[in-house]
């Protein structure tokens, strides 16, 4: 039982260093998307991001469902601020720059508005990588570790 304990354990931790590696690609997706539909509709960013709620690219945004019918939702910056701090896939400082994004978007001209999702993008660029690297320093580890601490323990108790 202890085993499989900590065999699930190391998994998990595993597991959930790759789904950061995820939401961290669907995120420059995200923005990458953002600088497009800027770029080239002009549209409203409420109207965008309802548009872009519904590719499976960013599925496991699931704040962005919240954007789905964009004329229901009401004031889009406190849409915006109560979906992103309840996503728990974000550090707080991924969350804290999601924020300023948020309440950046839609306030500034077209220019404005790509040259400071250009910068957001480079920086969640940055978190992919330190994701990938995590993950490809710990995740390996952690399933390994989980493994033999689990089958220690069982050795230990018999």
């Amino acid at each position: 039982m202890l085993w499989t304990a900590f065999t699930m354990t190391g998994m998990k931790m595993s597991s959930l260093l790759k789904k950061r590696i995820t939401v961290m690609e669907e995120t420059v997706f995200l923005l990458n998307s953002l600088m497009s539909e800027i770029e080239f509709t002009g549209a409203d960013i409420a109207k965008i991001l309802s548009s872009v709620s519904s590719k499976t690219s960013v599925k496991n945004l699931y704040y962005l469902k919240k954007f789905s019918d964009y004329e229901l939702y009401g004031d889009f910056h406190k849409v915006w601020r109560s979906a992103v701090e309840a996503f728990p896939y974000y550090k707080s400082e991924e969350k804290e720059k999601m924020l300023q994004l948020g309440s950046f978007l839609g306030t500034t001209d077209k220019e404005s508005q790509l040259a400071t999702i250009k910068l957001y993008f480079n920086y969640f660029a940055n978190y992919r990588e330190v994701a990938v690297n995590d993950y490809e320093k710990y995740g390996r580890i952690s399933s390994l570790f989980g493994l033999f601490a689990g089958a220690s323990v069982f050795i230990l108790l018999l």
